[in-house]
């Protein structure tokens, strides 16, 4: 892994992998592209930036696949556009969405442009809860991490969750 700045190691298991990698016969495949490939963003001081994606390989593999460095670049490519057209996209479908129910709602009030205002006022509200959803999805994946990291923090959310689902009693029906 190629970082800016090495954290501590632990050297024993990095001798063990080394040695797996020789017996194995495989070599780091190299990579094209930019030297880092994970960044957390923070104070110059503290960022760090990784290179995460290794492959390794033997002989006979690039004997058997000589052009597979040149085809996961052009894919891994390919991908990283369409992912940046793709926020892009995202980012101005809400903005449309506004600006079309802007001008709608600066027109005269008829049956059509008030069943057009409805139309769009439903799509905003997809888009909203499409986002909504997935920043509550991004929010449980990093409390459910941070619980495994911080066991203070996830012990007082697993007691509100046990007050929230006790029990106090039954009745009987009917």
């Amino acid at each position: 892994m190629d970082e800016e700045e090495r954290l501590p190691r632990d050297r024993g298991l990095m001798e063990e992998f080394r040695v797996a990698l020789v017996e194995s016969q495989l070599e780091d495949m190299g990579y094209l592209g930019p030297r880092f490939t994970w960044e957390r963003i923070n104070l110059s001081k503290n960022n760090i930036r990784e290179r995460l994606d290794r492959g390794v390989a033997n002989l006979a593999w690039w004997m058997f696949y000589p052009i597979f460095l040149f085809i996961t670049y052009r894919i891994l490519s390919s991908i990283t556009d369409w992912v940046e057209q793709l926020k892009k996209q995202k980012a101005g479908l809400s903005r449309n969405f506004v600006k079309r129910l802007d001008h709608l709602g600066n027109l005269d009030k008829n049956d059509e442009t008030l069943s057009k205002l409805i139309n769009v006022k439903l799509h905003l509200n997809m888009v909203i809860e499409k986002e909504k959803l997935y920043w509550e999805q991004r929010a449980r994946a990093n409390r459910l991490k941070m619980g495994d990291q911080n066991t203070t923090f996830f012990h007082k959310f697993a007691s509100k969750q046990h007050h929230t689902n006790y029990i106090r009693g039954l009745q009987k029906d009917g």
